[in-house]
Order: structure tokens, then sequence, then C-alpha cells
């Protein structure tokens, strides 16, 4: 989510260690984690998404940051929409035309959200930090011929998710360490129905 994002870097080579020996290359996304004046609420809607943020300060040290981002595209297929439809899903099956069109034969769903929360509390010497998000998107693809009994149907379901904690502690001017504890969890769930063949495909990692 662009609104929770603080700052982006990008190595594609001479990558640290702390980055876990990546060799082809790495996307560093920091989130916010300065404490805010005062509280901030902002919401929005655009050709694809609509989405709110909120930062405050929770005391003299702490604040907390909230970000959301949900899909218009079952509302309506904008031009912006099918545009990038038709970029991501070039080379594949799937027509991005049939997005937006009106035909009850057609049942299909490009759908995704994402929300994020962070609390971070800061001393002169430590900084803590507890962060959590989530994602979910999906694919519905499906066609149906009512007279003649048959249907094709194709369902992706991705989601992903995660939990951090952080304790950066400055010993001396240049002695710092930082503990850090995390999860994470993807699944990738695959449906296919050709009428008498279904096919099945659950992958989950940690």
């Amino acid at each position: 989510n662009p609104f929770f994002v603080d700052e982006v870097n990008v190595y594609r080579s001479a990558i640290s260690s702390e980055y876990g020996g990546r060799v082809s290359g790495v996307v560093d996304i920091k989130s916010k984690s300065k404490i805010p004046e005062k509280m901030h609420f902002g919401m929005g809607i655009d050709m694809i998404h609509a989405h709110f943020d909120f930062e405050t300060p929770l005391w003299k040290n702490s604040a907390l940051y909230i970000s959301f981002r949900r899909r218009i595209t079952e509302i309506w297929a904008s031009p912006t929409f099918l545009s990038y439809a038709d970029w991501i899903f070039q080379g594949s099956k799937v027509d991005p035309e049939r997005f937006a069109a009106n035909d009850l034969e057609f049942n299909d769903l490009f759908a995704f959200n994402d929300a994020n929360l962070k609390w971070v509390y800061n001393l002169p010497k430590d900084r803590f930090e507890l962060s959590t998000f989530g994602t979910l998107n999906k694919l519905n693809y499906s066609t149906a011929l009512p007279n003649r009994n048959a249907f094709v149907l194709d369902q992706l379901d991705l989601k992903n998710g995660g939990a951090k904690i952080s304790w950066e502690r400055d010993w001396a001017d240049d002695l710092t360490s930082n503990v850090i504890i995390t999860n994470a969890e993807y699944d990738y769930k695959y449906d296919m129905d050709r009428n008498t063949r279904t096919v099945h495909v659950y992958v989950r990692t940690y």
C-alpha cells in the first residue's frame, strides 16, 4: 500500500547479509515509523480501488498507523483497469474485455484487498515496533452455456499475511543491536472445473 510506505530501496548487487543471502536482487520496502505531530486521516478513490489511511500519536513517544485498500472493479471496470488487465493477462486465456461485459453467461471476478497495522514506540535509546499485514487476491473466470448444460470454471485465491515484532537499541554511538521476530504465511489455491473434470491445487507456506 503506497500510503503506508516511507522508503523503498532496490539492491541489484552487493546485497547485505541482513537480507539472508539473496542473489538476484532485493526490494526493501519500509513502512512509516516516525511519530507524527498530529492525527491524520485520509481517504480516496481512483479508477481501480478505494482506500483510507490513518495515523495518530498515542502519547509522546508512540504512534499508530492503519491503512486499507479495496478494489472497486466489481462495481465498474474502468478503462484504466482494463488496460492493466490487458497487460497482466497478455498471452493467457483471460480476455480482459469480459470484465466489462454485461452478459449473464459470464461470472468473472478480479479482486484485491490489503490491510496494514503498525504500532511504534520510540525512546532515546530503544525503538519498539509491532506490525502486521494481510492481502487477499481473487480471480474467478467462468463461462456457462445454459442451453447446452456446459460450463468452464477457474478459481484462483492468493492470501498472504505476516507479523513482525522488533526491538532496536543503541548501546553506543557505533554499537546497535536489533532483535526481530517475524512470521509469514502464504496460501495458494486453484480450482479448475470442466463439467466432469475437476482439479484442485492448494499450497501453503510459512
